[in-house]
């Protein structure tokens, strides 16, 4: 055979114009012994870190000694503008212009954060507050160099507040030594809630905790994490004159109760004794190790030396202790369990209490664990290196043995004074602290509950751990957690997972997508895994249903995200490979003749007929053979939607027989095409035409057409990864004619049909469908060059008259991870109708050198109403 080398030079131009987001399964931990940083960093873009810049001034610094000694430091002296905190409502942002963006919430009006919002937040009187350079002699000796990050900057709240989480309609609760004073100016606009009445009468020794949890920010005061949120306090005497009125025997279960009661969705617990004696979780473990028979109640009080000697007491504490189990765990059924990370004496490990989800299930998957620490940044604002907080005595925080389920925050806040008595004024200090960690984490467990309300407390701590920074060079990986669908996080025994990040808590975490079964813990595929093939007939009428609806996406986690609709549009494809294949083609330059003389049924000659008694058999492709038997007239090549189901089938392989009788022709064809794998489509059709004596012909042709893995071309893009697969079947009826008028060829072609579809996917029915399409078009020759052809056409690419389908996505999810779905249908009567005008100009300029330009008007392109679309194509092939 003789070898031809084409040369093509090609050029497309493409022109549109516009006219007229169990649910989760428990996460598992992997211990590692290996170092190093985490190879699993948290999802998002976040740095952990802000990159606002340190204010050149200094607020002044301080140090505090271990939890429940004073907390020290210089004072720094309030401003006197207000942070603009308030109790009223939070204002109802508008719904997001931003599409494909998904954004938290239980599908109301919220969004993204513009860059005006969150600098309106950092530097509003409440962030200008927290910045600050610590200068304490202590902390500078321990910490040199971790000076230079803000508390609120370094876990990136303002982007939560400017998302307008800040505690509004929530109530958080604190529980801690007595002496709160709800009269200052922190709490005294709040709604304050305890299960007895507090007395206000001690020096205060959590104020400056429940300031940073949830302070009003108003008139100077400071700014909580969770400023707008109603607060319940749990006060206690942990060095009580009588030995029964120790936390535990002084109604600490009943307070418990009592904020869960009270709606509290987060509960600090900041106290260091449950009874007579402070212990570490390593004491109470060798207990259980020695008697493994006796109940953690008995094997706790065993560990404590002052509830051994005293047989009363030990039976009084045991029966309290279980009943504080009890009360916890009801609670966190509700809330989270926060707890700061630190150990009494070093080389001992975590202190009992934030080591007691280890010993009791349900609060192991509840529990939050925190190690306050300071952090340094690196000059672009990005989270380099952190390092945990001590105070150069046996005190030290950590995260030790509840590294699985702890993470970090800052140790330094500014915030009140503990330690004032009511008589006293009002002192705000740069506090470092081992509860300081805790206090901004449990008002981060408010706001990421407000975001995301239908999480159970699991998935909110398991939110927190998963997009905790841990991109710092102080990290060292001891281990891995794998949390629902598989995302898996590092942490290490210092800073548990990392830093707290409460934007990168708020978006989504790992892959997002659609749930392939009823619970979201039950796999996430990704959006464009349901992604379908662009179907001429069907899109536009899926295109316009979407265009005005939202659904929800779920992360890895199980998060629900609120996405538009126009996230699962679809356009029709670049199309100029096919095209300029078609218009480059070695027989195309025979098109407008195939085209023109359809009705005598001549083949292509590159596939000569091979005659069998009185039928002629030929083979090439579906268009080909479809083209000569007169079931459709080949448009132009820059058209490029098909006017027949035939068209979808334009690849494929054919064969075709003719029969001439007379002035009769008679036609039979099948096809196939299996270009794409699971995307097949069989055929055949009958035809007959009528050659009249002026050269007018006439043909009438019916045809079948089965589709595996589409209907009418619409399927899924990636077929492989799913189970379930469109289908149709559709039955038509053509008709042609073509009028030879000396140097000009009028043709047309139409078909009616009759579609039937089997749904897949995010379709769930489909009716029965009747659909149309056609050409007209004239083709001339002679008309400038002597050896040349002008077509012109005017077509209505293959549309649906009657039907509609039904279109079922995610709306929300339910507490216990079940998707919630809502039906919207597509009808297809509301598609707009589209035409395609198109015309061709080919010239052969000399035996071995063709030249052909054309281009296609598309009116409503796309089935949008008003909406233009044009392309304009040009190639010369020569044969060497």
């Amino acid at each position: 055979m003789k070898k031809k080398l084409l040369g093509t030079v090609a050029l497309s131009i493409s022109l549109a114009a516009c006219g007229g987001g169990g649910g989760g399964s428990a996460p598992t931990t992997t211990p590692s012994t290996s170092s190093g940083v985490s190879t699993a960093p948290a999802p998002g873009t976040s740095s952990g870190g802000s990159t606002a810049p340190a204010p050149s001034t200094s607020s002044g610094g301080s140090t505090a000694p271990a939890p429940g000694t004073s907390s020290g430091g210089s004072t720094a002296p309030a401003p006197s503008t207000s942070s603009g905190g308030s109790t009223a409502p939070a204002p109802v942002p508008a719904p997001s212009t931003l599409i494909n963006v998904p954004f938290a919430g239980d599908n109301v009006s919220l969004r993204v954060p513009i860059e005006r919002e969150l600098n309106r937040e950092i530097n509003s009187a409440g962030y200008l507050l927290q910045k600050f350079t610590i200068t304490d002699s202590n902390i500078a000796r321990v910490h040199a160099g971790y000076t230079n990050v803000d508390a609120y900057n370094a876990v990136n709240l303002a982007y939560a507040h400017a998302r307008f989480y800040n505690g509004f309609s929530q109530t958080v609760s604190i529980i801690g030594s007595k002496g709160f004073h709800k009269d200052w100016e922190e709490f005294k606009s709040k709604t304050i809630k305890s299960h007895v009445p507090l007395t206000g009468s001690a020096a205060g020794t959590i104020d400056g905790f429940a300031a940073i949890l949830a302070g009003s920010g108003k008139n100077g005061a400071v700014k909580g994490v969770a400023f707008d949120a109603a607060l319940h306090v749990g006060e206690f005497d942990e060095a009580p004159g009588d030995p029964n009125k120790y936390p535990l025997g002084d109604g600490l279960a009943d307070v418990i109760r009592d904020a869960r009661a009270n709606g509290s969705v987060v509960s600090l617990t900041t106290i260091q004794k449950l009874a007579l004696d402070r212990l570490s979780y390593s004491d109470v473990l060798k207990q259980i190790a020695s008697n493994p028979k006796k109940s953690l109640a008995e094997n706790w009080a065993s560990s404590s030396f002052r509830l051994i000697s005293s047989s009363s007491l030990r039976g009084k504490y045991i029966s309290h202790f279980d009943d504080f189990i009890d009360a916890i765990s009801y609670f966190t059924t509700q809330g989270v369990w926060v707890l700061p990370g630190y150990e009494f004496d070093k080389g001992k490990g975590i202190n009992f209490i934030a080591g007691l989800p280890m010993q009791v299930k349900a609060l192991k998957e509840t529990s939050l664990v925190v190690a306050s620490a300071l952090q340094k940044n690196d000059a672009s604002g990005k989270l380099a290196s952190m390092k945990l907080y001590d105070n150069g005595s046996k005190y030290n925080a950590g995260c030790f043995q509840a590294a699985s389920y702890c993470l970090s925050a800052p140790a330094s806040v500014y915030t009140l004074r503990n330690y004032r008595m009511p008589s006293q004024p009002v002192e705000h200090v740069q506090s470092t602290n081992f509860i300081n960690g805790a206090a901004i984490t449990a008002g981060g467990v408010a706001l990421v509950t407000r975001a995301f309300p239908k999480l159970r407390t699991s998935e909110i701590v398991d939110r927190l751990l998963a997009s905790a920074n841990n991109r710092f060079d102080t990290f060292k990986k001891a281990g891995t957690t794998t949390f629902a669908n598989g995302f898996k996080h590092d942490y290490s025994e210092e800073f548990g997972h990392g830093l707290l990040d409460l934007k990168a808590a708020l978006e989504p975490i790992g892959s997002i997508g659609l749930p392939v079964k009823t619970k979201v813990s039950e796999g996430i595929r990704s959006v464009s895994e349901f992604g379908l093939t662009y179907s001429t007939a069907v899109s536009p009428s899926i295109n316009k249903a979407l265009s005005n609806i939202k659904f929800t996406v779920f992360d890895s986690l199980g998060a629900p995200f609120v996405s538009s609709g126009e996230a699962l549009m679809q356009s029709q494809g670049a199309q100029l490979s096919n095209q300029l294949e078609g218009l480059t083609s070695e027989t195309s330059h025979e098109r407008a003749g195939t085209a023109a003389s359809f009705a005598g049924f001549s083949f292509s000659r590159q596939n000569a007929p091979i005659k069998v008694k009185d039928w002629q058999l030929g083979f090439g492709s579906t268009k080909q053979i479809t083209g000569s038997l007169g079931f459709v007239a080949a448009p132009v090549q820059a058209v490029n939607n098909a006017t027949s189901v035939m068209g979808l089938a334009d690849g494929g392989l054919a064969v075709g027989a003719v029969k001439r009788d007379d002035q009769f022709s008679y036609g039979l064809m099948s096809f196939m095409d299996a270009q794409e794998a699971q995307k097949e489509k069989l055929g055949l059709g009958a035809s007959a035409a009528y050659n009249f004596d002026n050269g007018a012909k006439l043909s009438l042709g019916v045809s079948a057409m089965r589709e595996n893995g589409s209907y009418l071309g619409l399927g899924f893009a990636n077929s492989n990864k799913h189970t379930e697969q469109y289908a149709a079947f559709t039955s038509t009826v053509n008709a042609g004619f073509q009028l030879p008028l000396a140097d000009m060829s009028l043709f047309a072609n139409a078909e009616l049909g009759l579609a039937q579809g089997q749904a897949a996917g995010l379709i769930t029915d489909i009716e029965s469908s009747v659909l149309t399409g056609f050409t007209l078009g004239a083709s001339m020759t002679d008309v400038a060059l002597g050896n040349d052809r002008l077509t012109f056409t005017l077509s209505q690419p293959l549309h649906l008259e009657t039907g509609s389908m039904t279109l079922r996505l995610p709306n929300d999810r339910n507490k216990d991870g079940t998707v919630l779905y809502k039906s919207q249908t597509v009808d297809f009567t509301k598609a707009v109708r589209q035409w395609d005008m198109g015309f061709e100009y080919q010239a052969q300029l000399s035996d071995a050198t063709q030249w052909r330009f054309g281009g296609a008007l598309e009116i409503n392109d796309n089935g949008r109403a008003g909406e233009t679309g044009a392309t304009i194509m040009s190639a010369i092939t020569h044969r060497f």
